[in-house]
């Protein structure tokens, strides 16, 4: 096998995902956790409204104007950790989301800026 360094090993192996579909959910978890600054507790406040990105992708058609749609996810609480201060989701990951799956532009950069 070519490259087998880049499959070895617990980090490459990805999300395993069933036919019946468990585990997409851990999945989608994960595609928002790669975006920079994203905590599991943000994660988790995106995958709770939105459990699916295709669900997410609809409500983001709906919107009515691309202001609505950059800030659909901004508001989303985020459970605090104990003892800490409530939180949200916020514009600038909202508008990242958003972009992520918007876009047509496979050039863009969703972090520059941030």
């Amino acid at each position: 096998q070519a490259f087998s360094f880049c499959t070895a090993g617990h980090w490459a192996a990805g999300e395993p995902v069933a036919r019946d579909g468990t585990g997409l959910q851990a999945a989608w978890r994960r595609q928002i956790r790669q975006f920079s600054r994203v905590s599991p507790a943000v994660a988790d406040a995106v995958v709770t409204a939105f459990p699916s990105p295709r669900l997410l992708q609809q409500a983001l058609e709906a919107c009515s104007t691309e202001r609505e749609r950059m800030g659909l996810l901004a508001d989303l609480p985020v459970l605090p950790r104990e003892g800490g201060s409530p939180r949200r989701v916020g514009p600038d990951l909202s508008r990242r989301i958003c972009l992520f799956l918007t876009t047509a532009n496979p050039d863009l950069l969703l972090d520059l800026g941030s």
